[in-house]
């Protein structure tokens, strides 16, 4: 074979193994998920004492942006510190600090690598325009940099990459399909698990403004919640705790626990998918109870017992009785309707032991005072209400 020839190959190497500005792209074993990582984008004509680069990642569906250098941005940063990147049509997108980071000292310059967290709608402006500055945060106070102009086109060039290779992976269809029985085995890891959304929420005032969706499709399943931040919501519909209610779909993600409760934060409607509907076995015609006309999680105010939740959980203690001495306990789940006049109904008892204590417990419920009934709209509402109790001695 000809000199030239075997120049030519072994030239060609790197751009046959990935595509060109890619630094990795696999499974990775020792986090046990997808990792894709870009080549870093060093930024020229800064000042002397100045280095700065710019890296993007995506591990499983979790986006970050880098930033490494010397001199400026060498401070520490805390968890959710901006830092806000501005675009020569004057708009901007601010990303957080995933977590208190500091810097290494040096003899010349202070050294850092700093690590924020991107979403999607982010990572489609950086790539449609082209950034002129940086404001980055250290606590209360910030400093402010200067994109040189030659440096602009390549930047949004590797975002626009970035988002490329990211659809082109797939990162979602690589994660592990698993069973929703198991996601405690899970904690941590990539997972795609089915289920069903029973109970939605919106906390529009609250830190963050999370819509959590309630996922269980069975009462013998663990309970998940899944999360949607506010700054990622507009991406799923106006209304996502109406949009996904009720509905049967597959969420893909990291699992994390909160509250010895696993959960998984979405970003991006690819993580949330409506199962097709199918062809279904005959069942035994709906209770009255299917009729409700609002549920929980749509009611502008909750159904609430006189004298709020402790007074109810008091009353159930004195009213249910259970025989016996045994100092064994067992977890019963009370579901029923308070209708728009606030009297109870459609009571469904799961997980109890025997006949005799379901009828017990059904009939305490029956005899209790009148809520006051949810509010919706401006008209009083029924509503389901879902309530765990302790027996002892049983």
């Amino acid at each position: 074979m000809k000199k030239n020839t075997w120049l030519f190959l072994v030239l060609c190497l790197p751009v046959i193994g990935l595509s060109q500005g890619v630094k990795t792209n696999g499974f990775d074993k020792f986090l046990k998920k997808q990792r894709l990582e870009m080549e870093p984008v060093s930024i020229t004509g800064l000042s002397a004492k100045d280095r700065l680069s710019l890296t993007y990642t995506a591990i499983s569906s979790d986006l970050f942006l880098s930033l490494s250098g010397t001199g400026w941005g060498a401070a520490t940063v805390d968890r959710e510190n901006n830092l806000v990147i501005g675009f020569t049509n004057d708009s901007s997108v601010t990303v957080k600090a995933t977590s208190l980071q500091s810097f290494e000292p040096g003899l010349l310059e202070h050294s850092y690598r700093h690590l924020y967290n991107l979403n999607f709608q982010q990572l489609s402006a950086l790539s449609r325009f082209e950034i002129a500055t940086l404001r980055k945060y250290s606590f209360d106070t910030y400093s402010d940099l200067s994109i040189p102009e030659e440096n602009r086109s390549l930047l949004k060039k590797s975002s626009s990459q970035f988002l490329a290779e990211l659809k082109k992976a797939n990162v979602d269809d690589a994660v592990k399909q698993i069973s929703v029985k198991n996601i405690r085995d899970y904690i941590g890891d990539s997972v795609t698990f089915c289920s069903k959304v029973f109970r939605t929420r919106y906390f529009k005032d609250s830190e963050d403004g999370p819509t959590v969706l309630d996922v269980q499709a069975d009462f013998s399943d663990p309970f998940v919640n899944v999360v949607i931040l506010q700054k990622d919501r507009a991406a799923f519909g106006d209304t996502p705790e109406v949009n996904f209610l009720n509905k049967d779909v597959c969420i893909s993600g990291v699992v994390r626990m909160r509250n010895n409760v696993p959960y998984v934060a979405v970003q991006r409607p690819a993580q949330i998918r409506l199962q097709r509907a199918e062809a279904q076995p005959p069942t035994k015609k709906p209770e009255a109870v299917a009729t409700v006309a609002a549920t929980e999680s749509t009611v502008e105010t909750l159904a609430q017992y006189p004298g709020g939740p402790a007074a109810f959980l008091t009353y159930l203690e004195q009213n249910i009785g259970v025989a016996g001495s045994g100092k064994s306990s067992r977890q019963v789940i009370l579901t029923f309707v308070i209708d728009a006049q606030g009297t109870c109904g459609g009571i469904k008892i799961l997980e109890s032991p025997d006949n005799q204590l379901t009828q017990r417990i059904k009939n305490v419920l029956l005899k209790m005072p009148k809520w006051k009934p949810a509010f919706s709209n401006g008209r009083f509402v029924a509503t389901r209400i879902t309530q765990p109790i302790t027996l002892k001695g049983v």
